[in-house]
């Protein structure tokens, strides 16, 4: 069964699987919002050719714990499409704005989890851009 992600603030170094259990990478940092740094994106690190490595940002409320792994409703070639959005101190409104679309979070977002709480429910509502935190 699966389970959401009590502490997200554990994930860096987790390895990260699709959701048929294949590895996708390895969780390098978390990205959180508002003064209480909610997290709310991780970056994954992917090798998605020899000697080529990138980070993607997934939507950390997408995340779940499955059968002793991280996993995520994604392909590798969904996250591989995914935004190029370059890893820094914070993301800008408009690298925000496109992760956002290219993932569908938004109030939108009423898919529901299996602990049947919707993963718009697990997005911080807090404003302002999200920011790498130190763990």
């Amino acid at each position: 069964m699966a389970s959401a992600i009590e502490d997200a603030r554990r994930l860096p170094g987790e390895t990260v699987c699709d959701q048929d259990g294949n590895r996708l990478g390895v969780v390098r940092h978390l990205y959180g919002v508002g003064e209480a740094e909610e997290p709310m994106w991780v970056t994954v690190e992917m090798s998605p050719s020899l000697g080529h490595t990138r980070l993607v940002f997934v939507p950390l409320a997408r995340l779940k714990r499955e059968r002793e792994q991280i996993r995520v409703p994604y392909s590798a070639q969904h996250l591989l499409g995914s935004p190029e959005v370059q890893p820094g101190g914070e993301l800008s409104e408009e690298d925000e704005r496109a992760l956002r679309g290219y993932y569908a979070i938004g109030l939108a977002d009423q898919e529901v989890r299996s602990d049947n709480d919707s993963y718009a429910a697990q997005v911080p509502e807090a404003e302002g851009s999200a920011r790498r935190l130190e763990v």
